[in-house]
């Protein structure tokens, strides 16, 4: 069940953030059934000011991250008007990304995106804070 979208600033953002990757999820648990899922879950929804929402865990030992945008705000308007391209979406959310953990360095894979809804997922190879 989707989460009412609730923005916050990116200091509070960043200061949750250390809570958000502490536990690692088991994803075979998560497609049986047998824990929730993080986007299910406060504590890894990162829900931007400007309208993206980034799902931030740590599933099996890596952290993960996922993006969305938040229909009818300005940068939902800019996607869907062509505006902001796909690349320049994933540009952006990678580096939101980097602005809530505050790596000193970072090494990131761009899994890809879901079946479905289209939603990017990232896992961070390598992170240095």
């Amino acid at each position: 069940m989707k989460q009412p979208f609730k923005p916050e600033p990116i200091e509070s953002l960043r200061a949750r953030y250390p809570e958000s990757v502490k536990k690692s999820y088991n994803t075979k648990a998560i497609e049986m059934g047998l824990s929730k899922r993080p986007g299910d879950q406060p504590q890894h929804i990162f829900d931007c000011e400007d309208g993206l929402r980034l799902i931030i865990s740590r599933d099996d030992g890596q952290i993960h991250f996922s993006a969305s945008l938040e229909p009818g705000t300005e940068l939902y308007k800019r996607l869907e008007a062509g505006k902001l391209t796909v690349t320049g979406f994933k540009g952006r959310c990678l580096e939101r990304y980097k602005d809530i953990c505050q790596a000193k360095s970072l090494t990131v894979h761009f899994w890809g995106f879901s079946e479905g809804k289209g939603v990017p997922h990232w896992f961070v190879v390598k992170q240095e804070l």
